[in-house]
């Protein structure tokens, strides 16, 4: 009935607690007390295990929000936390190092999962890695608490409604688990003043002075929390979860000839490099709002999001033709001498002779463009008198045709030569006998 976007939209308010009662379900934190206890010690020791050989670890401790969509990218475990068990999925090089864990219910259910970019990423100190950035952006989108170890530092860092923190010891992470995932503590840190906290007062009322009816004030207190969700989704749909237009300028095209005609016949595209186009994408706000050019790939024939979980619609491409122009890539090796109009000798002496290193280059281009070429030549621009032998290092070298005319070197690769060293070799003059 709704569309995707939307239906996360009221999964996420009807999975999240009102001062401790649920919209749409009922809690079963006392089961897992338990469960939890074993599961802190387990992270907080594996924590500080980690810490001390600088080894990654990204781990999320799931709350009310109920992260089906993250699960989904990683590999089920439904295992017992256990010192054991963190080394070995975030040992180094191991195929789900460098995703998260999951924890519901104090246990490990999915391991190698890839987490939602922060929606301000450009606002991110540029210097977190891209653990503590995935952990920015799972505390935005979910109530969880994300742990973090760096591979740079060993810091233990944790990121909590969009905010992270830093430089946790063993004890200080116990404490803050402790109190943000078990029940009896989790519901003492409700401040009295909050949204929450009016409402359960409120609900004590009624149930105080309504005991006699306290199934008609349940089902009162349901339809306020249903208006309550409704009220919110409208609030997310307006400005989290709006469709938007966005124009990505200068997206650069990349040609693939597998399966044409013209691979078939050895030909090569020679101006593709330089051809960019305009791309007008439709999305939600939250996912396409920080698009750059370098999050389009593949734009050959479909302009596709290099993030595969973002969901965007391309309008239009501007130009939606372009012109490339296709020929045979061969290689030529010329002679190659130089040019140093500015360069003379110093009064007594006499420039003898001028000489290149290496004396011959090799080119790659179009068959038709090196066809043309008959020389190339070294070129000095600098202006300078010199006494004794010099070496000069250019880059520049220009071709020429047959008619002495510059050849456009746009499409000319010079291979395996940066530079070349114009060597002059300088003669002192006979003094005249009198």
């Amino acid at each position: 009935m709704f569309q995707p976007e939307l239906r996360r939209v009221l999964e996420k308010v009807g999975r999240t607690s009102l001062g401790g009662f649920n919209f749409f379900s009922s809690s079963d934190s006392d089961d897992n007390t338990e469960h939890w206890k074993k599961a802190i010690d387990a992270i907080c020791d594996s924590a500080a295990s980690l810490s001390s050989t600088k080894t990654g670890a990204l781990i999320i401790c799931e709350r009310k929000t109920k992260l089906g969509e993250q699960i989904a990218t990683g590999t089920i475990l439904n295992c017992i936390p256990s010192t054991a068990i963190f080394g070995n999925i975030f040992f180094p090089n191991t195929p789900l190092h460098d995703g998260a864990v999951i924890i519901r219910d104090g246990i490990i259910l999915a391991a190698g999962c890839f987490l939602p970019r922060p929606q301000k990423d450009e606002l991110i100190n540029k210097q977190l890695g891209s653990r503590h950035r995935a952990a920015i952006g799972m505390s935005e989108n979910s109530d969880a608490i994300v742990v973090v170890v760096s591979e740079e530092t060993g810091n233990i860092s944790v990121a909590e409604n969009g905010e992270l923190t830093r430089g946790y010891s063993k004890d200080s992470l116990k404490r803050l688990l402790d109190n943000r995932l078990l029940p009896e503590k989790d519901a003492n840190s409700i401040r009295e003043n909050s949204f929450a906290g009016r409402v359960i007062s409120k609900w004590k009322k009624v149930k105080k002075a309504k005991k006699e009816n306290r199934h008609g004030a349940d089902f009162g207190l349901r339809i306020l929390s249903i208006i309550i969700a409704v009220i919110i989704w409208f609030a997310l749909s307006i400005t989290q979860y709006p469709t938007i237009n966005k124009t990505i300028t200068n997206v650069p095209v990349v040609f693939s000839l597998d399966g044409t005609q013209a691979k078939e016949k050895g030909l090569s595209a020679l101006n593709y490099k330089d051809i960019s186009v305009d791309v007008e994408i439709k999305g939600m706000n939250y996912e396409i709002g920080s698009y750059t050019a370098a999050d389009l790939v593949d734009l050959d024939i479909d302009v596709k999001s290099s993030h595969s979980t973002d969901k965007v619609t391309v309008v239009s491409v501007n130009p939606d033709t372009v012109s490339v122009e296709f020929d045979r890539l061969t290689t030529k090796t010329i002679p190659l001498t130089a040019e140093a109009p500015l360069i003379s000798a110093e009064e007594g002496y006499i420039l003898k002779e001028t000489t290149t290193s290496p004396s011959e280059i090799t080119v790659e281009g179009p068959k038709n463009d090196l066809d043309n070429i008959s020389k190339a030549v070294a070129q000095i621009s600098k202006s300078k008198k010199i006494s004794e032998d010099t070496t000069i290092n250019t880059q520049d070298i220009v071709f020429y045709d047959d008619d002495d005319n510059v050849v456009d070197p746009s499409k000319i690769e010079v291979k395996d030569t940066k530079s070349v060293d114009v060597n002059f070799v300088i003669y002192k003059k006979k003094r005249q006998q009198s």
